[in-house]
């Protein structure tokens, strides 16, 4: 009960549901340590109430806002990524870290067995790591978002010509910057983000 006042006076005090729920983490913790110490009898935090937070419910494109979108994505600087997301359904992180040995272009089918992610230390670099839980799937295209996959593959052909020796794709990514270098999945969706604004959405 003490535990649930604490938690309940944390919401009323103006803490977010998500901040109350990490709370009540923190103190499940503490708790497990005193019980390791001998210091309690029994994890009371574990029976405390949950908080957590309700996401609104996902709002979906329609036909003529895909139509839309495609055809403002169509001459921008991430237009193929761009494409390959909206017909795939493949989120940033994943697409940012797909790399050409995991395009079939024979099967028509696409690996997704990568994320990018930054590490979370001060001034941390961008590493290749596994999916959460390090599961992989394999997912069937269309023809048609193989063919973009074909323009990117001839337009990172041109951008590798272009650059020169300043060219280094290491990890063999797909979609990249003008030099060979992975993309900032943060820095994609912030340009997408001022598109589809400036046609409304």
């Amino acid at each position: 009960d003490h535990i649930n006042l604490v938690l309940r006076s944390a919401l009323q005090m103006g803490l977010s549901l998500r901040r109350v729920g990490r709370l009540r983490g923190l103190l499940v913790r503490i708790f497990e340590l005193a019980l390791i110490y001998g210091l309690v009898w029994k994890n009371h935090a574990r029976d405390a109430d949950r908080y957590t937070e309700k996401l609104p419910p996902p709002v979906w494109y329609t036909d003529d806002q895909i139509r839309n979108i495609m055809q403002a994505i169509t001459e921008v600087q991430y237009s193929h990524i761009y494409a390959a997301m909206m017909m795939t359904g493949i989120v940033a992180d994943r697409s940012t870290a797909l790399t050409w040995d995991c395009v079939d272009f024979e099967n028509n089918t696409l690996l997704i067995n990568k994320q990018l992610q930054k590490t979370k230390k001060v001034g941390g670099e961008y590493i290749l790591t596994g999916t959460k839980n390090s599961r992989s799937r394999v997912i069937t295209v269309a023809p048609s978002v193989m063919l973009v996959f074909q323009r990117q593959f001839f337009l990172q052909r041109r951008m590798e010509r272009d650059a020169g020796p300043l060219w280094n794709n290491e990890w063999n990514l797909v979609f990249t910057n003008e030099f060979g270098r992975h993309l900032c999945h943060f820095t994609v969706y912030k340009a997408y983000k001022k598109i589809v604004a400036e046609i409304g959405l």
